[in-house]
């Protein structure tokens, strides 16, 4: 192999693929990138054994080849060459140049076991555009769950048909996001978990204006886009229905202004972020909502919100980063808190009804 490809172009490649790089690895072909040039193109490839990425840039390949290298080594040392870099293998060495600076790194093979090859076995496929792709991932995914016990809960819920739907919950909060996709018959339509860390990865690279082209089947499913390919296995098991979660019904309607309960909630996260559960109280009442937070090391907050509150006074105490994490994705001027009770399920709403978030309150001491 022999190529010339220019800096910015590998750095951006390298950074594309070390999403999925692990951490560490008793397996050290894991830890390795991929290098394939043919056809005026450099693929570079990396997968931790769950989930697999490659991308493709163009380059001056005077030699077709294959190389697998240290990834980690390999991304410290382009980023720190002065232009563009040429690359070439001998034996079982790979040879770094740029400027004055000659590198030999040492192979580990020509070919990656996590190599993307095939299609994914009894697989649909479908397109949705990057900016729905994104949409769904950026007001659901922040809702999953972070320990392993019940795995569904580290991932995100899909629902592919005329109504695209995502789903995210820790079992102690749950949103959701909706778009609707007509142009997904019934014989693409299906439902999947894809981990959450990965949905985040992609919806990170997607852009705006593209179409992304999933294909899924039972155990895998593949993210297509520009020159990126996205393949990771999907989380096994039932995902709970969580339209039983949602409440139909509410006696209780508060409406507030989302960047000026959005100030004062972050100024309460500082007072009572080392309080238990990291909780707030809530006083729904007349034409205000009065945020408490209070730590014994700290101090107290106290600050009012102005609403539009229908129906009796209610008391709550609700995790703040819970309330944090759904305002810091809207992009609606009003949110709307529908209540039944103060240990009741409350459920949160935009302007638009797009997404819907439910947050479960704690029980004051």
């Amino acid at each position: 192999m022999n190529i010339t490809v220019a800096k910015a172009d590998i750095n951006n490649a390298l950074a594309i693929v070390a999403k999925a790089l692990p951490g560490k690895s008793a397996f050290t072909i894991l830890t390795c990138v991929s290098i394939h040039a043919e056809n005026g193109k450099v693929t570079l490839l990396a997968g931790d054994g769950c989930t697999t990425i490659q991308h493709a840039v163009s380059a001056d390949v005077k030699e077709p080849g294959m190389v697998v290298v240290s990834g980690r080594n390999l991304i410290d040392i382009c980023k720190s060459l002065p232009g563009d870099v040429e690359m070439a293998t001998d034996g079982t060495m790979l040879t770094v140049k740029s400027g004055r600076s000659k590198i030999n790194l040492i192979s580990v093979g020509e070919k990656h076991p996590d190599s993307i090859t095939g299609s994914i076995p009894s697989g649909k496929t479908i397109i949705l555009p990057g900016e729905v792709l994104k949409f769904m991932v950026h007001n659901t995914a922040f809702a999953c769950a972070s320990k392993e016990a019940r795995p569904v809960f580290n991932g995100v819920y899909f629902e592919f048909g005329e109504k695209t739907v995502a789903v995210a919950s820790n079992t102690h909060r749950m949103a959701t996001a909706t778009e609707k996709t007509p142009e997904i018959g019934p014989d693409e339509s299906g439902n999947v978990i894809v981990p959450g860390t990965v949905a985040k990865d992609v919806a990170s690279m997607v852009q705006s204006d593209s179409d992304v082209q999933i294909t899924y089947g039972p155990a895998m499913i593949e993210f297509c886009f520009g020159d990126t390919v996205v393949r990771t296995r999907l989380i096994e098991g039932i995902y709970p229905n969580f339209r039983r979660v949602i409440p139909e019904s509410s006696t209780i309607t508060a409406k507030v202004k989302s960047n000026e309960f959005l100030d004062a909630l972050k100024r309460a996260a500082i007072v009572g972020k080392n309080s238990e559960y990291s909780t707030v109280k809530l006083q729904f009442e007349n034409e205000s909502v009065m945020i408490t937070a209070t730590d014994a090391h700290v101090g107290q907050l106290e600050e009012s919100v102005p609403i539009e509150l229908s129906g009796e006074a209610v008391t709550m105490a609700v995790n703040v980063t819970y309330l944090l994490d759904y305002l810091q994705t809207s992009t609606s001027e009003t949110i709307t808190f529908r209540m039944t009770g103060p240990l009741v399920p409350c459920l949160l709403q935009d302007e638009d009804d797009s997404r819907v978030y439910i947050v479960t309150p704690v029980r004051m001491h």
